[in-house]
This record gives C-alpha cells, sequence and structure tokens, in this order.
C-alpha cells in the first residue's frame, strides 16, 4: 500500500479493524500469536517477555496460565496413577499374607 492509497483510506473516515492498520502488530506479537495458536504456550509466553502493549501481556500471561495449568493436571494425574498402584499393591500384599 502506497502513500496515496493511504491518504484515501484516511479521507474515507472509517475505522479499519485494528488487524487491517498498518504497523497493528510487532513481529513478535504475531509469532506469540502463530507459537499460541500451535499449542506452544512456553515458547509464546518467552517471545512476549519484555511486551509492554495490554494485549501483548494478556497474552503472555495467559499463555503462562495455561502451563501451568496443565502443568498441575499432568501431575496430579501422576501422582494418582502412582497412589492407585500403590493401593492395589498394598491390596494385594495383604490378601496373600492373610489366610
Amino acid at each position: 500500500m502506497d502513500l496515496e492509497d493511504q491518504d484515501r483510506i484516511d479521507d474515507l473516515d472509517i475505522d479499519l479493524p485494528v488487524a487491517l492498520q498498518e504497523d497493528a502488530f510487532s513481529d513478535k506479537q504475531i509469532l506469540a500469536k502463530i507459537y499460541f495458536d500451535c499449542g506452544e504456550y512456553d515458547r509464546c509466553a518467552h517471545v512476549l517477555d519484555s511486551a509492554k502493549q495490554p494485549a501483548a501481556v494478556f497474552l503472555r500471561l495467559y499463555a503462562k496460565y495455561i502451563v501451568c495449568f496443565a502443568t498441575t493436571v499432568m501431575v496430579y494425574k501422576l501422582l494418582t496413577a502412582v497412589w492407585r498402584k500403590e493401593e492395589r499393591r498394598g491390596i494385594a500384599g495383604n490378601s496373600g499374607t492373610q489366610g
């Protein structure tokens, strides 16, 4: 888009969506959004570590939240599986000694 086209758009007095405005997002924000859409939440948060814009800060914090939540769920499932395995061992061990 050259300057003449931009002047014509400005003369129309139409508010373009932010996503269509030139320089609406930095390259880092676009890369972070791509990482987020692909499920790479750690990478998304890392790319936006120095971000100051509210939307970028929100995306960084939300990505960190998802990583934390997913980690908590994985740890819970792992501990539950270990606990159940130990519980079964204890039950099997007790039934073998009784007689």
